[in-house]
């Protein structure tokens, strides 16, 4: 089985994991969904502050919802970075 493959195998045995790509575009879309992004515990505002981690780096996402059902954080914590490699 190929990184790629085991990688793929991790996301669909567990919906809540996500890639590096996916937390990007929380951030990028989280002023005009008035939501916060927290990554392992700090809020980050722009996908520049992610320098830690490479594009094979896999996270375990949550959200938290208001009274009314909104999303008001959506928070991730690094689940993998066995398959980082460095550049």
């Amino acid at each position: 089985m190929t990184e790629e493959e085991s990688r793929l195998n991790i996301m669909l045995k567990d919906s809540t994991v996500v890639p590096l790509s996916t937390v990007k575009n929380y951030i990028n879309k989280s002023s005009s969904g008035g939501y916060t992004v927290n990554v392992d515990g700090d809020r980050v505002e722009q996908t520049g502050d992610l320098t830690d981690y490479n594009e094979n780096t896999l996270f375990t996402m949550s959200k938290t919802y208001d009274e009314y059902g909104k999303i008001t954080v959506i928070s991730f914590t690094l689940k993998d970075q066995s398959f980082a490699k460095a550049t």
